[in-house]
C-alpha cells in the first residue's frame, strides 16, 4: 500500500504503536498512537526499497511527534499497551473511540483500493516505483491496465507498430492472469474436497458415538438410565407422568398452546420419562440399587486404607512405659528460676 497513490489518504486516522524505550526489565516499550497526517522529516531513509522523506505526525494524547514509517512497529498491539493508552486519554478527559468507530474507520480502509479510480499518471508512478525498488513484482492488474492505456494511446497516434507488440505483451499479461486465476479455482475445489471428506468423517463419527450410546443404555438397570438422561440434558428437565400432572394441577409447570410443558418461568421444558426408565420401586423394595452398592464399597474401601494408614503411623510411634515414665524426674519452678538467676548473674560479673 505504501505505493498506492492513496496512501497519504489511507494512513489518515488509523492507530499503530511505536517504540519509546529500547530497554526495560529485558522488553522493549511501545506506546500506542493514533496518526494524524502523513508529513516529511528532515532526512531521508530506506523504506520499501526506496529512499523517502515521508513520514507521519504522530497524537499521543495531547502531545505530537514525527515518526518515520520505518520506526513504526508491525507487532501485534498487546493489551496492557491499549489499556494504558485508554486510562491516559481519560485522565486527560478526552473521548476514547469507541467499537463502532473502529469498525467504521476499518471499513473505510478495506473499500478504499476497491473506490480508487487510478490515472494513468498514477499507474505509471506506481509501477516505475515498483520496478525501481525491486522489493516486489508489479501485479497483473496493475500491468494489463498499464498496457490498455498505451496500446490505445498508439493506436490513436497511428503507431500501429507500437500498438501489435503492446497487444501481444498484452496478451501475455492477460494468459498469465488466468492461469493465476485457474490455479486458485483449483486450490478451492481442493479445499472444498478436503472440507467434504472431513463432513463425512465426522458424520460417521457422530453415528457411531450415537450407536454406542444407546447400545450402552440398553445394557444400563432403570436407575442408571434415569441417572445418565438428567445429566445429558440441557435445558430440559425429565419426571414421570404422575409428577408432571401433579406438578400441572399445582400451577407449578404450564402446558403451552404448542403441547410443551414447561416451568414457570418458560425456562426449563419438561418432558415424562418413558415408561422403561422409570424403576419399579414396588418390586425392587428389597434389593439395593447397583450404584448404591457400588458407592458404598468405594467408601469403605476408601476406609479401609485410612485405617491401615493410621495404624501403620502408631506403629512407629515409640512408645514409652509407664514404668519409664514415673522414673523421669522434671524440673520444678523454683529450680527454673534458680537457674535463670544464676546464668543473669554470672552473665553481670562477666
Amino acid at each position: 500500500n505504501f505505493f498506492e497513490p492513496f496512501f497519504d489518504k489511507l494512513v489518515q486516522g488509523t492507530y499503530v504503536k511505536i517504540a519509546i524505550d529500547d530497554n526495560v526489565d529485558g522488553e522493549r516499550v511501545y506506546r500506542f498512537c493514533q496518526v494524524s497526517h502523513v508529513c516529511n522529516v528532515e532526512r531521508s531513509y530506506p523504506f520499501a526499497g526506496e529512499k523517502t522523506k515521508k513520514g507521519v505526525m504522530l497524537v499521543y494524547g495531547k502531545s505530537k511527534r514525527t515518526s518515520t514509517l520505518a520506526a513504526l512497529s508491525n507487532h501485534r498491539l498487546q493489551e496492557r499497551e491499549f489499556d494504558l493508552w485508554r486510562l491516559y486519554l481519560e485522565s486527560l478527559k478526552m473521548t476514547v473511540p469507541t467499537k463502532e468507530m473502529a469498525i467504521k474507520q476499518y471499513n473505510a480502509i478495506k473499500e478504499m483500493p476497491s473506490r480508487h479510480k487510478y490515472t494513468d499518471e498514477q499507474v505509471t508512478v506506481m509501477v516505475n516505483r515498483k520496478r525501481a525498488s525491486g522489493k516486489s513484482q508489479v501485479s497483473l492488474g496493475v500491468e494489463i491496465v498499464r498496457l490498455e492505456r498505451d496500446v490505445a494511446a498508439a493506436k490513436t497516434a497511428n503507431n500501429f507498430d507500437k500498438s501489435i507488440e503492446l497487444e501481444a505483451r498484452l496478451a501475455q499479461m492477460q494468459h498469465a492472469n488466468e492461469q493465476r486465476l485457474a490455479v486458485k479455482t483449483e486450490d478451492v475445489v481442493r479445499i472444498n474436497e478436503i472440507n467434504k471428506r472431513n463432513r463425512e468423517i465426522n458424520m460417521k463419527r457422530d453415528m457411531d458415538a450415537s450407536a454406542s450410546n444407546r447400545a450402552q443404555m440398553d445394557n444400563m438397570s432403570a436407575a442408571q438410565k434415569l441417572q445418565y438422561v438428567r445429566a445429558s440434558a440441557s435445558r430440559r428437565m425429565y419426571l414421570s407422568k404422575d409428577k408432571i400432572d401433579v406438578n400441572l394441577a399445582e400451577g407449578k409447570l404450564v402446558k403451552l398452546p404448542d403441547g410443551r410443558i414447561m416451568t414457570v418461568n418458560k425456562l426449563v421444558e419438561v418432558e415424562a420419562l418413558p415408561d422403561d426408565i422409570i424403576p419399579d420401586n414396588k418390586k425392587n423394595s428389597k434389593e439395593e440399587d447397583v450404584l448404591v452398592k457400588m458407592e458404598r464399597k468405594r467408601k469403605a474401601q476408601e476406609l479401609a486404607v485410612v485405617e491401615t494408614r493410621v495404624n501403620s503411623e502408631l506403629k512407629k510411634r515409640p512408645v514409652v512405659s509407664d514404668e519409664v515414665k514415673k522414673t523421669r524426674r522434671g524440673i520444678s519452678m523454683k529450680d527454673y528460676f534458680n537457674r535463670v538467676k544464676e546464668r543473669t548473674a554470672a552473665e553481670d560479673g562477666a
